[in-house]
């Protein structure tokens, strides 16, 4: 295929992360992931067979976010105001290792343009690759949804062409479509 997002990874820890695996499964993109050792939410086999995330023996829940940071080719954070535990962390990890990293505050803009900004970094980075964390639903409620919608729209713009070199960039120019 031609230069667009391959590969999903994303653990399942949080509402954001979440979103990104069933929205990959969803445009059947590949997913992956890592799932540390302390975790004690749903089956990991289960998770394993449904999205491709493995298991770590290593039981802090930073081994399986490096893992991820370090195999992407950039990593997303999406989150409303504050980007919580696991999105900082992954901020952090990303400075730590000198990889690119993309905040995504849809408290400050808006889920569409969120989308457009992503696919315009994924065509000036070519992003194969795409490590997304952010918010939990316990942080932020309704912040599954509303990934899941922000992401499907920025690979739909991605996998069209429609990011960077699309005459109707912003939301300018669908206000005056509107109007």
């Amino acid at each position: 295929s031609h230069n667009m997002f391959a590969r999903i990874l994303a653990g399942p820890h949080t509402g954001v992360s979440r979103a990104a695996l069933q929205v990959a499964r969803k445009l059947d993109l590949e997913s992956g992931g890592y799932i540390h050792a302390g975790w004690h939410g749903e089956d990991g086999a289960g998770l394993n067979a449904r999205f491709g995330l493995c298991p770590l023996a290593d039981t802090q829940p930073a081994a399986a976010l490096r893992r991820m940071v370090e195999e992407a080719d950039g990593t997303i954070v999406i989150f409303k105001a504050d980007p919580g535990q696991e999105g900082r962390l992954a901020i952090d990890l990303s400075r730590q290792s000198g990889r690119l990293c993309l905040l995504l505050d849809i408290h400050r803009q808006t889920a569409f343009s969120a989308s457009q900004e992503l696919a315009a970094w994924q065509e000036i980075h070519q992003i194969h690759t795409l490590f997304v964390s952010g918010n939990t639903e316990a942080e932020c409620a309704g912040i599954q949804k509303q990934s899941a919608e922000l992401l499907e729209a920025a690979f739909f713009l991605v996998m069209t062409d429609l990011g960077l070199s699309h005459p109707l960039h912003g939301p300018q120019a669908l206000g005056k479509a509107l109007e």
